[in-house]
Protein backbone atom coordinates (compact mmCIF):
# COMPACT_ATOMS: atom_id res chain seq x y z
CA UNK A 1 0.00 0.00 0.00
CA UNK A 2 2.93 2.18 -0.01
CA UNK A 3 2.12 5.54 -2.10
CA UNK A 4 -1.52 5.71 -1.29
CA UNK A 5 -1.92 9.27 -1.26
CA UNK A 6 -5.60 10.65 -0.08
CA UNK A 7 -6.52 14.35 -1.11
CA UNK A 8 -7.99 15.89 2.14
CA UNK A 9 -9.68 19.08 0.64
CA UNK A 10 -10.75 17.46 -2.65
CA UNK A 11 -12.26 14.88 -0.47
CA UNK A 12 -13.40 17.31 2.32
CA UNK A 13 -15.34 19.60 -0.63
CA UNK A 14 -16.91 16.69 -2.21
CA UNK A 15 -18.40 15.21 1.20
CA UNK A 16 -19.87 19.04 1.61
CA UNK A 17 -21.02 18.66 -1.74
CA UNK A 18 -23.43 16.01 -0.76
CA UNK A 19 -24.52 17.32 2.15
CA UNK A 20 -21.86 15.96 4.89
CA UNK A 21 -21.19 18.06 8.29
CA UNK A 22 -18.18 19.00 7.47
CA UNK A 23 -16.76 17.88 11.23
CA UNK A 24 -18.07 14.44 10.46
CA UNK A 25 -16.73 13.84 7.24
CA UNK A 26 -13.05 15.76 8.52
CA UNK A 27 -13.59 12.81 11.66
CA UNK A 28 -13.83 9.74 8.94
CA UNK A 29 -11.51 11.23 6.42
CA UNK A 30 -9.34 10.91 9.99
CA UNK A 31 -9.98 7.30 10.01
CA UNK A 32 -9.00 6.24 6.94
CA UNK A 33 -5.94 8.05 6.97
CA UNK A 34 -4.88 6.57 9.93
CA UNK A 35 -5.98 3.63 7.97
CA UNK A 36 -4.17 3.60 5.74
CA UNK A 37 -0.90 4.28 7.07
Amino acid sequence: MAGLTLDTAGALAAARDLGAAGWAAAELLLAIRIGMA
